[in-house]
């Protein structure tokens, strides 16, 4: 141990050490950096009789080697550490090194993710995520929020940037590996960063919402939603290019499994089940055991009285069921086209029809397409093309003969994701979800009620989509780009009651759920202008949010109360002016026995009692 000539000890007690992080904001006191060294100011270490915290600063390598090489005087050091650059920012920061040519490996404990993207979800806020290349031959980059155990955000990743909050209890670097804690002797996140592309979580206790996530790599780790638990990671396993990790949604939670199950046949081969999900509902607690376990590899335990709570598993559709549809229409070059635009075949719908079949013939589709007609015992799927300007790019409705018509509107040709939203959202309304709001008014209110319905079905479709293997990460990319420059150039005048404080706010809510492609400080300009421009949508935004979040929109019965909830919220706001569209939802949920459904343009007949 290296003592100075007085006695002293290099080694500064680790309360003194904490107590100069926090002062420091958690990173060199001159450019931010959060990996730094603990530099004495003055009197140098070889003069020093104790460790006093106001005279010791924390400087990055780079800093640190610009004062001891003379080129920096003490009295510079002195002056950031009175006003450190971090504590100024509001949090610490250090560029990861990220390599191009290898995956990542993500590891949490003992379980081990490599090519999954969405790792670690909790009410659609991410925790852990890899996005692909910005630009090809570009690294892959990381985004990641962090939550201590009372659900306060202490550090981030963005686009590969490590983001320390200033506000944490504290922060500590030792090498690779990054310690918070939220108390003295509490740490609730141990991670280590070390390349190429290695991401080690070794502890966590983090809350998010009504979720959380808990343990060590000794004992396991737990996920915990309102009434669900799933305990996993006290035995070694390894996950390839799942679709997800882990998702916690409201009182729902999913996690990935390599292998659900392993059959043995009667010449003692095994067949093994391909990588599924296993999805816990209600009052119960499943506990993932060690493959080979003699009293199975699952063990489910009940937690309460919910009758309806289960566990299911499931697992992807073998490829000797897809649906294979293809597009058979054919017309001369020269003849105009039959989807009715008027414009020759050839310069119209027959380059739309490659289009459209290459989509149609994709697994992911062609399995949804499947899991639909399975589900709700159609006889056939019918697809076309139309020509139908200003209409949504695909339409869904069911004909008398019970057959699954899906048009695809010429003038807006979609991709892989909206054909994919489209089945989804057939799905939800064939399940109750009541998606539309009849035409209530004729102004600006109907385009509120369509904003509401949006945005609640919105979460769940997405949710599913991702699990489905659907990459949607930038699902709201092209409005967040007209709320940038709305930004940058806001309306010079705006009644504060108007009802386009209902669309701002709107604009925040999906924000809140989909924002990995802008950086945090895009992010915190948006929401500090909105704040200071609009302070009516920006409360809006706040509580909708909040009831949002307060409710389990995956299941039918809570979608609908959440729906209720938010407009008679909305009729508070706007003193009375949804009374009618408040009555219309009440009847509406009460009342689930109507013949027709329609929205914007979905529709299907139920069968009549």
């Amino acid at each position: 141990m290296h003592t100075n000539k007085y006695g002293l000890s290099r080694n500064i007690p680790s309360e003194t050490k904490r107590k100069i992080r926090k002062e420091c904001g958690f990173g060199c006191v001159v450019c931010g950096g959060a990996i730094y060294e603990y530099e004495h100011i003055e009197p140098e270490f070889a003069d020093a009789r104790t460790h006093e915290v106001d005279k010791i600063a924390l400087l990055c390598g780079s800093c640190h080697l610009k004062v001891t090489k003379g080129l920096w005087s003490k009295e510079k050091i002195f002056e950031h550490r009175k006003n450190p650059f971090s504590l100024e920012h509001g949090n610490s920061r250090y560029l990861m090194d990220i390599s191009v040519r290898n995956k990542f490996h993500i590891s949490l404990g003992k379980c081990v993710f490599i090519d999954t993207n969405n790792l670690i979800e909790i009410d659609n806020k991410v925790i852990l995520k890899i996005l692909p290349p910005e630009i090809k031959n570009t690294p892959p980059r990381i985004i990641a929020n962090f939550f201590d155990q009372h659900g306060r955000e202490v550090a981030s990743i963005d686009n590969n940037e490590w983001i320390g909050n200033v506000t944490a209890f504290d922060i500590e670097f030792i090498g690779s590996e990054i310690s918070i804690r939220s108390e003295k002797y509490q740490i609730d996140l141990k991670i280590k960063i070390t390349h190429p592309n290695i991401i080690n979580i070794s502890k966590i206790n983090l809350k998010y919402n009504s979720g959380r996530i808990y343990g060590d790599a000794k004992s396991g780790f737990t996920l915990k939603s309102k009434s669900t638990e799933i305990l996993f990671g006290k035995v070694d396993r390894t996950f390839r290019k799942v679709n997800y990790g882990m998702l916690i949604k409201g009182g729902d939670i999913f996690l990935s499994e390599t292998k659900l199950f392993e059959f043995k046949t009667k010449n003692k081969t095994s067949v093994e089940i391909k990588p599924g999900y296993i999805k816990a509902v209600g009052d119960i607690a499943v506990e993932v055991k060690e493959k080979g376990d003699p009293n199975g590899q699952f063990k489910f335990t009940s937690t309460g009285p919910n009758k309806n709570s289960y566990v299911e598993f499931q697992m992807p559709l073998d490829d000797s069921r897809r649906y294979s549809i293809n597009l058979n229409n054919t017309l001369q070059k020269n003849s105009l086209c039959f989807c009715g635009s008027n414009i020759k075949w050839e310069k119209c719908c027959r380059r739309n029809k490659g289009a459209i079949n290459s989509i149609l013939k994709t697994k992911i589709i062609s399995h949804c397409i499947t899991d639909v007609i399975g589900r709700h015992k159609l006889k056939n799927v019918i697809f076309d093309i139309k020509y139908v300007i200003n209409e949504i790019p695909t339409k869904l409705f069911v004909s008398e003969k019970n057959e699954l018509k899906l048009i695809f509107n010429s003038a807006n040709i979609p991709n892989l994701n909206r054909v994919g939203f489209s089945l989804m959202l057939f799905d939800c309304i064939k399940n109750n979800f009541h998606y539309y709001l009849d035409n209530i008014y004729s102004d600006k209110r109907q385009g509120a009620l369509r904003d509401i319905n949006e945005i609640l079905i919105s979460v769940p479709i997405y949710d599913r989509l991702k699990r489905r293997g659907f990459e949607v990460t930038n699902a709201f990319e092209k409005e967040f780009k007209f709320i940038m420059n709305f930004v940058k150039h806001p309306p010079l005048t705006e009644n504060y009651m108007s009802l386009n404080n209902l669309n701002y706010a709107f604009h925040l809510i999906r924000l809140s759920y989909d924002c990995d492609f802008l950086s945090k400080e895009e992010q915190k300009e948006v929401f500090d202008f909105y704040e200071s421009y609009f302070p009516l949508a920006y409360g809006i935004y706040k509580d909708v949010l909040s009831f949002l979040l307060a409710h389990n929109i995956y299941q039918i019965k809570e979608f609908n109360e959440c729906k209720l909830k938010v407009l008679q919220y909305i009729n508070g706001i706007f003193q009375g002016g949804f009374d009618e569209a408040v009555k219309h939802i009440e009847t509406h949920i009460l009342n689930k026995n109507e013949v027709e459904e329609k929205f914007d343009g979905i529709e299907f007949n139920k069968p009549k009692k």
